[in-house]
Formats: structure tokens, C-alpha cells, sequence
């Protein structure tokens, strides 16, 4: 399902998503969500160990990263 509210325009405002994400599920058994940042990308990585898992938002278009969003959600909610 794809909110068509959020907005996926550039890295600045996806980088805001994912940050409320991290404050949504902060404290979370299971949900570690790190975020590491550089001038052309978002390197999301959530769970530790084995059962982790990273979304690289990029450069992409904004319906790759309304996806890549999307994905992350699902991950997170399968961490839960």
C-alpha cells in the first residue's frame, strides 16, 4: 500500500520518513534501525546479526524510493 501523503521527492525528505520511523519504533524488541549517511545516499540497516537486513536509498527516482520505503516496513514489521 503506498501513501501518496508522504513524500519521496528528494534524500533530505525520505531521510525525514525514515527518522520518524526510528521514533516510531524506538525501544522495539527486535527493531534496530541505523542509519548511516553520505553525500548521495541513506544506508538503512535493521536487526543486528544475522537476521539483518539494509535499504540503500539513493539517487533513485522517488517511486524507487516510495519502494524501497515500503520494503523497509515490511522488514521492520517482520522484526517485530
Amino acid at each position: 500500500m503506498i501513501d501518496d501523503k508522504k513524500n519521496f521527492r528528494t534524500l533530505n525528505s525520505t531521510l525525514i520518513l525514515i527518522q520518524q520511523l526510528q521514533a516510531k519504533y524506538y525501544g522495539k524488541v527486535g527493531v534496530d534501525i541505523d542509519t548511516t549517511l553520505s553525500k548521495a545516499s541513506i544506508n538503512v540497516r535493521l536487526g543486528s546479526g544475522e537476521h539483518s537486513a539494509n535499504v540503500i536509498f539513493s539517487s533513485d527516482s522517488e517511486k524507487d524510493r516510495q519502494r524501497k520505503y515500503q520494503k523497509l516496513i515490511t522488514l521492520i514489521n517482520t522484526q517485530l
